[in-house]
């Protein structure tokens, strides 16, 4: 009997230290979770800025085990810390992993405003698709972008006849986003196809509302509007932002960005608006008139204060900053300053 119970005693202690040994294992992966989320999350911005050293950039960032990381309209959370962070990122709502990787470009219009932000991880997938008539737009696109970002294109046709083999290379993922840049809307058929190889599969399109001239024949995709899978349509500028389309996770975020963005527009253009009013004083008499490119970004840096709901006319700050650009290229450089 005496056997037995110490058996009985053996087994207790043992299972004892056992749950012990196991709970303070699980302690230390929620410890070294929490350490690098809180590391990551308090040094934000900071680390956002060495990105921008350079104009394009990539950086992975390893954790020592899975880590759960929140953004949210300007807010970045973990699991214990909750920040704010005054840069324009483009992200899922929710990443959890071993690794996130960020990216950064600079946004321009005309004159350089801000860079932007792309973070994401291995389980979200970004698509861009195309037709003949955005196509070469889309190949001057990969080029741009090909030595930093991990972004796909095909052709609206590949995608429809080969969405069953594209869909096996995206098993597994959180979400695959698919942009299709073109004048036509998504075909049900093709939505359908797709969706069925990637259940995950997110659809949002692009038409460009640039000016079409002769001089840039991509110009018309520059600039335009997005719809979202549910409807909803927002404005884009600029690849950047095109791009921050495909990395966000719904309109109210990108909206977000887009607000941000249109505050800094306003600040930086009335920066140089003193700018150019400093050199017409400075440059009296010489035969440096700047007076047209002062009105233009008074009235640029007006129009960037406003949101849709006050109106805003991306048709006209599209127009007018392509002036600025032709004014400033034109007639400043060399015996007179330019402006930017």
């Amino acid at each position: 009997m005496e056997a037995i119970f110490k058996y009985i005693f053996t087994m207790l202690v043992g299972a004892m230290f056992l749950i012990f040994f196991i709970g303070f294992a699980y302690k230390q992966v929620d410890r070294a979770e929490t350490t690098d989320a809180l590391v990551l999350i308090r040094g934000f911005d900071d680390y956002l800025l060495l990105l921008t050293a350079n104009e394009e950039a990539k950086d992975v960032k390893d954790f020592s085990s899975v880590t759960t990381i929140g953004f949210n309209e300007g807010k970045i959370t973990s699991r214990t810390e909750k920040t704010s962070t005054n840069r324009i990122v483009y992200a899922p709502k929710t990443l959890t992993g071993k690794k996130i990787t960020a990216r950064t470009m600079k946004w321009a219009f005309p004159y350089p405003i801000d860079s932007f932000f792309y973070i994401t991880n291995e389980k979200y997938k970004q698509v861009i698709v195309y037709d003949d008539k955005s196509r070469d737009f889309v190949m001057e696109l990969m080029e741009d972008i090909n030595t930093t970002f991990d972004i796909k294109a095909f052709s609206k046709t590949d995608l429809s006849a080969k969405a069953t083999a594209i869909g096996n290379t995206y098993q597994g993922m959180a979400r695959v986003t698919f942009l299709l840049i073109s004048d036509d809307k998504w075909e049900t058929a093709t939505k359908n196809k797709v969706k069925a190889a990637i259940p995950k599969a997110v659809f949002i399109s692009a038409i460009g509302q640039g000016e079409e001239t002769g001089e840039d024949e991509n110009a018309k995709w520059r600039p335009g509007e997005i719809t979202f899978g549910d409807g909803e349509k927002a404005d884009y500028i600029g690849k950047e932002m095109l791009i921050g389309a495909l990395y966000t996770e719904d309109i109210a975020n990108y909206e977000f960005n887009f607000k941000r963005a249109m505050d800094r527009l306003s600040a930086i253009s009335d920066i140089y608006k003193k700018k150019a009013e400093l050199l017409d004083q400075a440059m009296l008499g010489s035969g440096c008139d700047y007076t047209g490119i002062i009105g233009i970004s008074e009235m640029i840096n007006t129009l960037g204060e406003y949101g849709r709901e006050g109106g805003r006319n991306m048709e006209q700050m599209i127009s007018i900053s392509a002036n600025i650009e032709r004014i400033n290229k034109r007639e400043f450089g060399g015996e007179c300053p330019a402006v930017f």
